[in-house]
């Protein structure tokens, strides 16, 4: 029976050295991915930024806004400025409401 024991923890005890040793390369993996992605993300921020500048700086409401129309008193968020014109879906994004102006919309607060 003794054999048997030290048999069972000898196994053991090697795949925790052996699991030891997967888990450090594993952490060596992860510094390597982490520095690739910190350099795909230096070209990819400002072009999103850049895009983003662009597409909420017109108007007097931002992206993702809560809003009211003012002539179905119906609520809905902004999802894009096009030209000083809000793109507004409802419904968690399901459900189109129409391109609107600013005289057209309500602030949340202002309704």
């Amino acid at each position: 029976m003794n054999v048997l024991v030290t048999l069972i923890i000898f196994i053991f005890g090697v795949l925790n050295i052996i699991l030891f040793f997967k888990i450090w390369g594993m952490t060596n993996n992860v510094t390597s991915m982490k520095e690739t992605l910190s350099q795909i993300e230096k070209y990819i921020r400002p072009k999103e930024e850049a895009k983003n500048e662009n597409v909420s700086s017109l108007g007097l409401f931002s992206i993702d806004d809560l809003v009211v129309i003012k002539a179905t008193e119906k609520q809905t968020h902004i999802t894009k400025n096009i030209n000083g014109k809000y793109e507004c879906y409802s419904g968690g994004g399901m459900n189109y409401d129409g391109l609107f102006s600013d005289d057209e919309l309500y602030t949340w607060e202002e309704y």
